[in-house]
């Protein structure tokens, strides 16, 4: 089911999203942005048709596993 668009749930969305991301900034997380060239698209792409996983899911779980 999708979600509803009147102005009150899209308003408790974003406070619900600030939250979050207020408690991950102060909890040490961080945000970052990346530009991917054609070929690394292409292999993220197929590593999210292998996994199911979310673009970010991959990049996170790729993080730590270099972590180890």
């Amino acid at each position: 089911m999708p979600n509803a668009t009147t102005p009150h749930s899209r308003r408790l969305r974003a406070e619900t999203a600030a939250a979050y991301n207020k408690r991950v900034a102060a909890e040490g997380g961080s945000r970052f942005s990346v530009l991917l060239n054609a070929d690394e698209t292409a292999a993220l792409a197929a590593i999210q048709v292998r996994t199911g996983e979310s673009k970010a899911g991959v990049v996170k779980r790729l993080i730590l596993a270099a972590a180890d």
